[in-house]
């Protein structure tokens, strides 16, 4: 696994950070790019996606073992 340049520099100072946890909406043509992309980055913590479709949606988050939305309100209430 490819760690970012802040993972190297929390382990010698030996801070632990919260990670900010993000999430994707609209899954378009780049959907996967971005979720792996967020997925290299130590400090952030991929938990949702939201999209028009639910059937593709769901499908998508159970690639990437997240949660699937349909409404932006919900995921951020949720």
């Amino acid at each position: 696994m490819r760690r970012s340049p802040g993972y190297l520099m929390n382990e010698i100072s030996g801070i632990k950070m919260n990670k900010f946890k993000t999430a994707i909406i609209g899954l378009g043509k780049v959907g996967h790019l971005q979720a792996i992309a967020l997925m290299n980055i130590d400090l952030i913590e991929l938990v949702a996606v939201c999209g028009r479709n639910y059937a593709k949606t769901k499908i998508f988050a159970d690639k990437y073992h997240i949660k699937a939305y349909t409404d932006v309100q919900h995921m951020v209430e949720d």
